[in-house]
């Protein structure tokens, strides 16, 4: 029967079985269980909920400090903040391009037109971390162009922020030449990290992961 540490056994077509007990042998002493049967030796101690806790606690201080949502992330005094996206976005541009050839002949240029501010970080030893499924590359984009770049964005009198783009390929636009100088690293299947060994100056930057663009404040 399921669940009495009993097991059966009989041949195909017999009436009859063979049970035999194979609960374990078990005896307390104080906060000990301890016990054995034929294969196994067992050792249970029992703790209070405060030794529960702490035991809990350590597990998740040694667990990877990861951004838990999707997105381009910098960490802020220990907490992660994700860069807002404003509506940055490479890909629009590019789609009316196809339809129009007085756009196509028109520069690239990354716009950001919301207002969700974003948020201001040190340029000093900076890595921010972009979390989700990663971009895959557009058709005749080299293998060594990055995934994930940095540019300084420019304030415009109507309140956007802009960043100029480049034809990297006949259906994807990059920061090419105005990327900033970075290493980046891929710790993870979903997690890509981009790490400024220059200090960043005070201003405005954009973030691109693939066609999509996020924003972030140096002071």
């Amino acid at each position: 029967m399921p669940g009495n540490g009993r097991s059966r056994s009989a041949k195909p077509g017999t009436l009859f079985t063979h049970v035999a007990d194979t609960t374990p042998a078990l005896k307390l002493d104080g906060t000990r269980l301890s016990g054995e049967d034929a294969a196994f030796t067992y050792e249970f101690t029992r703790i209070s909920a405060a030794q529960a806790a702490a035991l809990k606690k350590a597990a998740a201080s040694n667990e990877p400090n990861l951004p838990r949502s999707s997105g381009v992330h910098a960490q802020i005094d220990d907490e992660w903040t994700a860069l807002p996206r404003n509506g940055g976005s490479t890909s629009g541009g590019f789609i009316k391009s196809l339809f129009s050839k007085k756009d196509a002949d028109k520069p690239a240029v990354l716009t950001f037109k919301g207002d969700t501010p974003a948020p201001i970080v040190s340029g000093e030893k900076l890595t921010l971390t972009f979390k989700g499924k990663l971009p895959s590359r557009a058709k005749g984009v080299s293998d060594d162009y990055p995934l994930i770049e940095a540019a300084l964005t420019t304030a415009q009198p109507d309140g956007t922020r802009t960043a100029p783009l480049e034809k990297i390929s006949p259906n994807f636009n990059g920061f090419g030449t105005t990327r900033l100088p970075a290493t980046i690293a891929q710790p993870a299947a979903d997690l890509l990290t981009i790490t400024f060994p220059e200090t960043l100056a005070p201003g405005t930057y954009a973030i691109l992961v693939g066609s999509d663009g996020y924003e972030f404040t140096v002071k």
